[in-house]
């Protein structure tokens, strides 16, 4: 019978024999897939969607104290569309980033070419179609060395590209900018941009609140401007209603050179700002012209609405020592034991537990094993917890399974669980492939073999959410440094719990079959689950790059994409709202959409119930979901909200209990029989 060694043990294999053979055929498909980190450099992506260019425009070089610009070229697939710097309704701003800048090059703020209005369903988002130019200057120091014939730049740039489906994309460019030649191939087309970039009025005007709108009166508007329908584009979001000129309560009248708006203002507002910047436009095509206005607040601002999703509790961090901490501590602890059960992780306890067997007497053995086990469980979940913790210090806004959001992340894991499976169905061997020097590693050091196999198993339960545990982590989040790294730790804890118990228990072993025949079926079998998370995690690669999305079920229809403001519309015209917040990568997710969200019965109480189902795409990183589970009290996903206007939002387990759902459906009051919105 072959040998068995470790968990961990493939992973060396794949080195120099799998991962030299999947390098290449992985490393042929990445060089060819957009959004990659650190995908083949280019001057031209194609996503499908949108066709980006990256052009250079230098026309007096690019030599010390001087200044070029850089510009992102869209150009649009039909019906697609990308964002300006205020995206309106949904949606996120192109961002382009400057890596590693040589001789200190800086970017300066981008140029945007005037927006127009998009409406997708029933929102309004601002942005563009067709072709479009972002410009971002580069100014070049005076101290940068004047004998240097170019720089080489590699630039970063993003954007999030909709119809009335959304996906993020990003691409990276580099670039040879000589410091002594002029470039200016597309010169028309910069040219264009820099002169329909809009003026600004000055003075500032005052504005001021009549019957709920803001009433804004303007004066010398450019000639080119007077007598025409006025195009409104807020800087700031989330202040006035993107469908300004579309609303019935807003109006626009001309009195010779001066102009009034009045302008409802956005169901989401929460802030009250002194000033707010206005871009106006009027015209379409070349002769499309914009101006900039500051307008100047008076008075108190009307009251704001409440945020949609404010979570039920919220427990502030000076008040979280007590009660509510030690019932974190708790569900951490419950909700770690309960991941063993995931199908993520059950092979890997199935690995440890299989060595008992082989090694029934060791019993000592067993418990320093299980000891390191559990080291390498509680450092890899503080390493987590520190990661998140920093970065929400640093302001970012991730959650759990954050690193499952990066495609880097999911080849690397789909390439460690591939050479897993090819080692348990017995492949290669350890023997067959590594030096004897590094083939003794793992009996020279078996607690460092248990420790990496701990680490492992994190790894694996990362894409999954049990319960008791979403609450728990939503809270750590929100807690002082030392109470948040608790929870984590606490989470790994329960983690280990299981494995370290049997390690301590010699009778466990005891009463495991003797080696056999058994044990050999057993590592095949464990291979299929392996061989099922690969399929799995490139599925999630699949949708991270941008491929089309493949239906659950054959009620997919029935969901539309989740926006904060399109669930605020639904509340505000009486109908009650069902929020999936989801990933492609949360196996829980996946398991609870083909089962309890497929289930006959429960689609047609939402229908009785007249609920609204919305989805929100959790795959690739979104601030504005992420906002929303913080809200909720919760850093991760699979979140399921039920929300009926008038009544805190309802969450409900991580396992979705369709009995519970239906309990709550049927306790929904009947639905209105005029017309729903859209």
């Amino acid at each position: 019978m072959r040998q068995v060694y470790g968990p961990l043990g493939p992973f060396f294999q794949a080195v120099r024999w799998v991962g030299l053979v999947l390098a290449l055929l992985l490393g042929h498909f990445l060089s060819h897939a957009q959004g990659l980190p650190g995908n083949a450099a280019t001057t031209r992506v194609d996503t499908g969607q949108v066709v980006a260019e990256l052009w250079v425009h230098a026309p007096q070089g690019a030599g010390p104290a001087s200044r070029f610009w850089l510009g992102l070229s869209l150009r649009h697939a039909p019906e697609w569309h990308t964002y300006w710097r205020n995206p309106g309704d949904s949606g996120l701003p192109t961002q382009i980033e400057l890596v590693h800048p040589p001789a200190g090059l800086q970017l300066g703020e981008p140029i945007w070419p005037l927006p127009q209005k998009l409406r997708a369903g029933d929102l309004t988002n601002y942005g563009y179609d067709g072709t479009v130019l972002l410009v971002v200057p580069v100014q070049v120091p005076p101290s940068a060395d004047p004998l240097a014939k170019s720089w080489a730049l590699n630039i970063t740039a993003n954007w999030l590209v909709c119809r009335l489906e959304c996906i993020p994309q990003e691409a990276n460019f580099q670039v040879e900018v000589p410091t002594q030649l002029s470039q200016a191939a597309h010169a028309a087309a910069f040219e264009r941009v820099f002169g329909t970039q809009p003026s600004r009025i000055t003075p500032s005007t005052t504005a001021e609140f009549a019957q709920g709108l803001l009433t804004v009166r303007l004066h010398d508007l450019p000639e080119v401007m007077r007598g025409q329908k006025v195009s409104v584009f807020p800087d700031t979001p989330e202040i006035l209603s993107s469908a300004a000129e579309t609303d019935p309560r807003a109006r626009q009248q001309w009195e010779g050179t001066s102009l009034t708006l009045a302008l409802p203002l956005s169901a989401l507002r929460q802030a009250e700002p002194r000033t707010l910047d206005l871009l106006l436009t009027t015209g379409s095509g070349p002769a499309k012209r914009g101006v900039w206005q500051t307008v100047t607040i008076a008075g108190p601002w009307p009251a704001a609405l409440d945020k949609p999703l404010a979570p039920k509790v919220a427990l502030e961090p000076s008040a979280s020592v007590g009660w509510g901490f030690l019932l974190a501590l708790a569900g951490a602890l419950v909700g770690g034991l309960i991941l063993n059960l995931m199908p993520c992780v059950l092979p890997v306890l199935a690995l440890k537990v299989l060595a008992f067997a082989r090694h029934a007497h060791a019993v000592r053995a067993h418990r320093v094993a299980g000891l390191a086990y559990t080291g390498g469980v509680l450092a890899s979940f503080a390493l987590l917890g520190a990661g998140l913790l920093a970065m929400r210090a640093a302001g970012e806004q991730l959650g759990w399974g954050f690193q499952l959001q990066s495609p880097a992340v999911v080849v690397a894991m789909a390439l460690l669980f591939l050479a897993i499976g090819l080692n348990l169905l017995g492949w290669f061997e350890v023997g067959q492939i590594l030096p004897s020097s590094w083939l003794s590693l793992q009996a020279r050091h078996p607690v460092l073999d248990a420790a990496l196999s701990g680490v492992l198993a994190v790894a694996v339960a990362s894409p999954c959410t049990a319960p008791f545990m979403g609450a728990s982590l939503g809270l750590a989040l929100t807690l002082p440094a030392w109470q948040a790294m608790a929870i984590f730790l606490t989470l790994g804890l329960g983690l280990a719990l299981p494995y370290l118990l049997a390690s301590w228990w010699p009778a466990l072993a005891l009463r495991l079959p003797r080696p056999g025949p058994w044990m050999q079926r057993m590592r095949q079998w464990l291979a299929v689950p392996m061989f099922a998370t690969v399929a799995w995690l490139l599925w999630v690669l699949a949708q991270q790059l941008g491929a089309s999305p493949v239906s659950a079920n054959a009620h997919e229809e029935r969901w539309q994409a989740w926006s904060a403001a399109r669930v605020e519309r639904h509340l505000m015209a009486g109908e009650p709202v069902f929020v999936d917040f989801t990933a492609a990568w949360c196996v829980t997710c996946q398991i609870n959409e083909r089962t309890t969200l497929a289930d006959a019965d429960v689609l047609n109480a939402f229908d009785q119930a007249g609920v609204r189902l919305l989805r929100a795409d959790w795959t690739r990183q979104d601030p504005a979901i992420t906002e929303a589970l913080r809200q909720l009290g919760r850093s991760g996903v699979p979140v399921y909200v039920l929300q009926v206007p008038g009544r805190d939002p309802q969450v409900f387990s991580e396992i979705l209990s369709r009995s519970a759902l239906l309990e709550s459906l049927r306790q929904l009051p009947a639905p209105r029989q005029e017309t729903r919105s859209p």
